[in-house]
């Protein structure tokens, strides 16, 4: 798969699957996160290559790396794709579970998972990997491929095994099966990438025809899709819609995101930052805007109710001024700038 990517003009680098505390492995959400850590060193090792391209980054794993993968994507913003080959992000789903930052809206970017013939519940039940919890399911912010690939097994997704694991690795299907099943994975994954990182509409159709448009033999694989609804509710969103609307309405471009998905809530923190930015700019009104939307998503906050008063004072709204920083004393009695600002603003109105 490397090769074969590399031969297409990608820049293809790959690292060995390593334990966090040993050469091996642990089946535990500290080993995905040693993975996910190692995705994003190399992708720093990445940008010091003249012939790399960091603005069009797929992460792509297998087993438990196609686990890893999806928890460095949920942190690291340099990733803009995804590639699972039938990854543990399926099978495990109480790890991903443990990952909390591992949220639809942090992974609102296209995937492709390649999955093998699919167990029986009563397998799934056997193992004990009844899935009760599916991350995939959840990623409605992304366009999500899901190729079934029925006669592949979990081994032959790697083409070591096609060569040289031995035929009891095939179940049913025999070597040439697989070996098809393995060639026709190649071109969706190339697909995916052209389609993803190189807005090739060629390759999109590819991606979203029918197996048989595609000239896939006949019950190779099958695919369900999912294109994102929308953009996430996220405070980047909010952003980037305030400034659409030319920076007016804050509060009604919350409640339309409200709308879309009822536990959307920006943190405070993040809320006061953004204002900050505008404040240091002497950019009052926009900064009035995002502060009245804190104090009214976070009524006991006293720093957000100062920061409001601040800005209303810098704007010379004496009045809207003063009652911002008698209520934040009703939070902090004894704080004296909130004090002497009173007794001047009451100065200047006379």
């Amino acid at each position: 798969m490397c090769e074969y990517l590399a031969s297409q003009g990608y820049l293809v680098i790959a690292s060995a699957s390593i334990g966090m505390h040993t050469r091996s492995i642990n089946i535990d959400v500290d080993s995905a996160e040693s993975q996910a850590r190692d995705i994003s060193f190399l992708l720093g090792y990445a940008a010091t290559l003249p012939q790399a391209d960091g603005s069009h980054v797929a992460a792509i794993g297998y087993s438990f790396g196609g686990l890893a993968n999806v928890l460095a994507a949920a942190r690291d913003d340099r990733i803009s794709a995804l590639v699972s080959l039938d990854g543990s992000v399926r099978y495990f789903p109480a790890i991903v579970q443990q990952a909390a930052y591992a949220t639809p809206e942090r992974l609102a970017l296209p995937m492709l998972y390649l999955g093998g013939k699919p167990y029986t519940a009563e397998m799934m039940n056997r193992f004990k990997q009844v899935p009760t919890y599916s991350l995939m399911n959840q990623m409605k912010f992304s366009d999500l491929y899901n190729v079934t690939m029925y006669t592949m097994t979990h081994a032959a997704f790697q083409s070591e095994s096609l060569r040289l694991g031995p035929e009891p690795r095939f179940d049913e299907y025999s070597r040439e099966e697989a070996t098809l099943a393995h060639g026709w994975m190649g071109r969706y994954v190339l697909a995916f990438l052209n389609a993803y990182l190189r807005n090739d509409a060629a390759a999109l159709a590819f991606m979203n025809n029918k197996p048989a448009a595609n000239k896939v033999p006949t019950h190779l694989l099958v695919i369900d899709a999912h294109h994102a609804e929308g953009a996430p509710p996220t405070l980047a969103t909010m952003a980037a819609q305030f400034a659409k609307h030319g920076h007016k309405d804050l509060a009604g471009i919350y409640r339309d995101m409200r709308q879309r998905e009822a536990e959307f809530k920006p943190d405070e923190r993040s809320l006061i930052s953004w204002g900050e930015k505008f404040f240091d700019v002497n950019r009052y009104p926009e900064a009035i805007e995002i502060y009245q939307l804190s104090t009214s998503l976070y009524p006991d906050s006293a720093r957000a109710m100062f920061y409001l008063a601040m800005t209303y004072d810098r704007h010379h709204d004496n009045a809207l001024a003063i009652d911002a920083y008698q209520r934040v004393l009703g939070f902090w009695p004894d704080m004296v700038e909130a004090k002497q600002s009173i007794a001047r603003l009451k100065t200047t109105a006379k």
